[in-house]
Formats: structure tokens, sequence, C-alpha cells
């Protein structure tokens, strides 16, 4: 059954999909390291626009200490935005989506297969009122098969 959507796809990836996907990025060499090294927030995403890696920038920001905690979620789900729950489908798919620059660069990122940065206004839910953030998304191109392991 296909989820509710107004903007992005619904679909999830399975928990032993979302494994897989984790275990063939953390085979490649240095990757977390990489990813670590980064001062920015950062993550890896699947198809289904679910975390599969973040940074400890990340984590630090979420109040987290473990990753296992943001895996599976889409980036608004995890960091709080207001209209992350509006539909079954979170994050990405409700109609105000549609005007957020971050799922804006990601889908348009793997439809075009190029590198896409867009300014993102969110409004956080936490704490004793919603705050207002004000980011700058960028959505890599994914690299081409020949040189990256399948996904």
């Amino acid at each position: 059954m296909t989820e509710e959507t107004m903007f992005a796809p619904a679909e999830r990836a399975t928990a032993e999909k979302l494994a897989e996907e984790r275990r063939i990025v953390l085979s490649q060499p240095n990757v977390l390291e990489m990813l670590d090294a980064q001062p920015n927030l950062a993550g890896v995403l699947n198809q289904e626009r679910q975390f599969i890696l973040v940074n400890h920038a990340l984590l630090n920001l979420l109040g987290l200490s473990e990753a296992g905690d943001v895996i599976g979620t889409r980036p608004g789900e995890a960091i709080g935005c207001v209209h992350a729950h509006d539909l079954v489908g979170g994050c990405g798919t409700s109609e105000c989506c549609s005007y957020c620059g971050a799922v804006q660069a990601i889908v348009e990122s793997q439809k075009k297969g190029t590198t896409v940065t867009r300014e993102c206004e969110l409004m956080l839910v936490g704490g004793e009122a919603p705050t207002a953030v004000d980011l700058r998304v960028t959505a890599p191109r994914r690299p081409s098969a020949a040189t990256s392991a399948p996904c």
C-alpha cells in the first residue's frame, strides 16, 4: 500500500534494507572517519531519504550519543520539524514540505543526478516554543555504480 503524499514519495526502506545499506556504506574504507571530519552537519541518506549514517556534529546538535537513534528517520523527523508528521508518510510528504529547501534539494538531486543546494527555513518543535532555523542544504550527486558499492 502506498502512503499518502503531497510532495516527495512516502515509501520507506524496511529495517532489513536499512541495515544492508548501512553495512555496504560502512564497508567502504574510512567512510565514517570522513563523515565525522566534516565540521558541518552531515549524513548519508538512502533513496527513500532515510538516514543510514550521520556524523558527530549532527548527533551533538540533536543531543544524542548513538547514531541508532537517528538511523531510518528522515531529516525533518530527526531534527524536529513541525511539519515532519503532518501526514503518515512523514518528512517530505506534506503540502508544507513542497516549500522546504531541504527536501527540494534531495528530490531534485535524485531526479537529475546532480549536486543541488537550497536554502531551508524550518520551524522546530521542542523547548517552550517552536524555534526558527535557517539552513543551507546540499544534496550531492550520487556516485555512479562504477565508482561506488552497489546499493
